[in-house]
């Protein structure tokens, strides 16, 4: 089968929600306010329509995620933070775009959604190439090239992630072309001379492997390459980027440690609530101090920005979201998915402690979507069933299937065909993808 029957195919196998989450993760081509604004009209959609917010209720996290909402705010407004008021309701909907994703995410969505991003990496890539050597955007005057993002170290964290998937998809199907798009996205990492991003890669890659391998022998045969081809590149980096050289490492160095230092003294005067999002850049002008987007450390600029109580709560809203992913049931069978998760985690908190890659809206996407697999089993499992009332269970013609036990006042059954149209204008909860016995999607 070619490559456009293969796209035709998946094309035609979308429900609308389906096809709406892939028009939205196709705008993160587009400018990073316009794409911000689809991402927002999109979940909001999602919040009004009935159905839909029922099943965003089901994943969870969903009371968590609510209470983030006044978290992010109330700051802002305390703070006077106009802008930081704006950021933390577009923070808010992304998360809660995060539930709406995991509320219909299935393995064959996930796939096309991973390599939906791949594709986009390409893009990417192309666009790099031409910004590079052709438009020459510089940043803090060094030519780094910001592709389809904000600056070249969003494009870093980006290509993290991309190499991530690439991986993750190539110990699922074996298929020598995410191999290729690794590379590739190396490649491109070269043009955007994110330093970082190299040592979150290596890191995160190494321990998708180790987590993935079955035997002691494939681990320690991954782990002495990781250590050599690390080895390989901190040798040959600083030839092919002064940003590399031990003098702009070290003045790199204590540039940041001002601004953590800074922000260490600021949080202490407010560590409970913080001062809304994008709060280094107000408290910087205001104190006059050199002004910067964020404080070039993840934990510090959450702390500054919503503050102890915020940060839990988001920590929670996180844990709830991977920790189904971690479970032994699910890494048996969904295992290339969870190297996916440990390896998106691994890199952001490599990255993290010297920037805030997931600060943008396109970037905070990528990782929201990989985030939004966790209800794949849960999903998989009830695919081609439904959650019925209890008290309808009698009137439904129908027989228990899998443990065949009540789950509160629901009951896990299998629909036949003139069931579910029977129930499509009723009250019906179902996870499954199908189109016919899933009307609320």
């Amino acid at each position: 089968m070619s490559i456009i029957s293969r796209v035709r195919a998946r094309t035609k196998s979308l429900t609308a929600d389906e096809w709406i989450i892939t028009l939205v993760t196709a705008g993160i081509m587009l400018p990073e306010y316009a794409f911000a604004v689809i991402v927002c009209l999109a979940t909001i959609f999602a919040l009004v329509h009935p159905a839909k917010r029922s099943g965003m209720m089901e994943q969870p996290g969903f009371f968590v995620a609510l209470m983030i909402l006044p978290a992010a705010l109330l700051p802002a407004i305390i703070s006077n933070n106009v802008q930081g008021l704006i950021y933390g309701a577009v923070f808010w909907i992304i998360i809660m775009f995060t539930l709406y994703a995991s509320s219909i995410m299935t393995k064959r969505f996930l796939g096309n959604i991973l390599d939906l991003i791949l594709l986009i990496s390409v893009v990417a890539s192309a666009l790099g190439i031409l910004d590079r050597f052709i438009i020459g955007t510089t940043h803090d005057g060094v030519l780094r090239t910001t592709s389809i993002f904000v600056n070249a170290n969003h494009y870093g964290y980006a290509i993290e992630l991309f190499a991530i998937i690439a991986v993750g998809r190539f110990l699922k199907k074996k298929n020598p072309i995410y191999i290729v798009l690794f590379f590739t996205n190396l490649a491109s990492l070269v043009l955007c001379d994110c330093r970082t991003a190299w040592a979150a890669i290596g890191v995160a890659v190494v321990m998708m492997l180790l987590f993935t391998s079955r035997s002691w022998k494939a681990i320690g045969i991954t782990f002495a390459a990781g250590v050599v081809c690390c080895a390989a590149v901190l040798l040959a980096l600083p030839k092919i980027s002064p940003r590399f050289s031990v003098e702009a490492l070290t003045e790199s160095y204590t540039n940041r440690f001002d601004m953590w230092v800074q922000s260490v003294e600021w949080i202490g005067e407010n560590p409970i609530f913080g001062y809304g999002m994008s709060s280094y850049e107000m408290l910087a002008k205001q104190c006059g101090v050199r002004v910067l987007k964020h404080a070039h450390n993840l934990p510090l600029n959450c702390l500054l920005d919503i503050g102890v109580l915020g940060t839990s709560l988001l920590l929670g809203f996180a844990f709830r979201l991977v920790k189904p992913m971690f479970a032994r049931k699910f890494r048996n069978k969904y295992n290339y998915v969870s190297s996916i998760m440990l390896g998106t985690i691994a890199a952001t908190l490599i990255h993290g402690l010297l920037d805030v890659p997931i600060l943008g809206v396109s970037t905070s996407f990528i990782f929201v979507m990989i985030f939004s697999s966790n209800a794949i089993m849960r999903n998989e499992t009830s695919y081609g069933y439904a959650m019925v009332p209890a008290d309808k269970q009698k009137a439904a013609a129908v027989t228990p299937v899998g443990v065949g036990a009540a789950t509160g006042s629901y009951y896990v059954q299998s629909m036949g065909v003139s069931s579910i149209r029977k129930l499509k204008q009723g009250k019906l909860y179902t996870m499954s993808n199908d189109s016919e016995s899933m009307p609320r999607f």
